[in-house]
């Protein structure tokens, strides 16, 4: 049993006074509940991504290098334009738009894409507006 101790101040917030050895089994316990939050947050993560193949290091890398999303994971799929268009619902022609930055994509579109891919939609989200929306300049 804890053997704690209110202390009453004074237009002042109380405050509570532990012996140190049960202050230890506080520290314990609440490292112990922090760690279950982690490994609850990772399960949550793990069935958020069922259905979906952790993508290559290499194929991340290469988009972090400015190559396009969506043409570096169709080809990590081995799906031609064609392919991922029939499968998304969208034309060959504006697959193929994306993929050379003619056009971005709405997002329904994005998340069409995302999905035929077995991907995150925040993979296939165009760098320059993803950049744009996590700076202060890009919410005007």
């Amino acid at each position: 049993m804890i053997r704690a101790k209110v202390i009453e101040r004074k237009g002042r917030s109380p405050v509570v006074e532990l012996p140190l050895a049960d202050w230890r089994r506080v520290e314990r316990a609440l490292a112990r509940a922090g760690e279950r939050t982690d490994v609850r947050a990772y399960d949550a993560a793990k069935r958020k991504a069922q259905g979906k193949d952790a993508v290559p290091s290499a194929i991340v890398f290469a988009i972090l290098d400015g190559e396009n999303a969506v043409r570096a994971l169709r080809r990590w799929r081995k799906l031609t334009q064609l392919q991922l268009a029939a499968t998304a619902g969208l034309t060959a022609l504006y697959v193929s738009q994306i993929e050379t930055g003619r056009r971005t994509g709405s997002p329904r579109v994005l998340r069409a894409l995302a999905e035929a891919l077995g991907v995150d939609v925040d993979l296939v989200v165009p760098r320059a507006a993803a950049a744009a929306r996590a700076s202060p300049r890009g919410r005007r």
